[in-house]
């Protein structure tokens, strides 16, 4: 699902429409692993650079410039982030990455790991994490550094959790955001 196209933050209605077809597919990504994946596209045919307002970075186990197979499996598994402005933003929960379905116990403890990278000379201003109800769990201002810990614990149900890092210019104006695909929580 297009959640940036040619636009640096995402329009609320994108995002409501984007955690209902996550939550209606839960069962579903639970036992196959497959999800709709947030991207950012810059619609570059209007002869804009590509990336300039809608980016998707991808975590790549391998890649070759001659196979690129490896670029398309961590588009469709959803290891990738929507991003505004080039700025890099993801997590992992247990060292599970985006786009994985990691399987806990009730009540046992989950370890965020939440990096934000700004490569447009921005800075990151907000980092927030939602859970599958949209209800943000966790939220950091302007980290002091570009790796934040956060630990909590397991929820009771099948669950998911996204992290939306918010980026500016140094004088706070230009917001850009980076949307990170789920990281899916599997309970028995």
């Amino acid at each position: 699902m297009e959640l940036l196209s040619q636009e640096t933050v995402v329009k609320p209605d994108t995002i409501s429409r984007w955690f209902t077809l996550l939550r209606s597919g839960l069962s579903s990504t639970m036992s196959s692993g497959r999800f709709m994946v947030g991207i950012g596209t810059s619609d570059c045919h209007n002869f804009q650079a590509p990336g300039f307002a809608g980016f998707t970075w991808a975590y790549a186990t391998s890649y070759s410039s001659t196979n690129r197979a490896a670029i398309w499996d961590a588009i469709k598994s959803g290891r990738v982030s929507a991003s505004g402005r080039k700025d890099l933003g993801y997590f992992t929960v247990n060292g599970a990455v985006q786009g994985s379905v990691l399987n806990v116990t009730p009540g046992s403890s989950l370890q965020f790991k939440l990096v934000q990278t700004p490569v447009t000379g921005r800075k990151c201003t907000k980092i927030t994490v939602f859970n599958k109800d949209q209800v943000a769990v966790y939220t950091v201002t302007n980290p002091s550094t570009s790796v934040i810990y956060w630990n909590t614990i397991a929820p009771s149900t099948d669950g998911f959790y996204v992290v939306k890092f918010e980026f500016t210019k140094t004088d706070g104006s230009d917001l850009s955001e980076v949307w990170a695909n789920p990281v899916f929580i599997n309970v028995p």
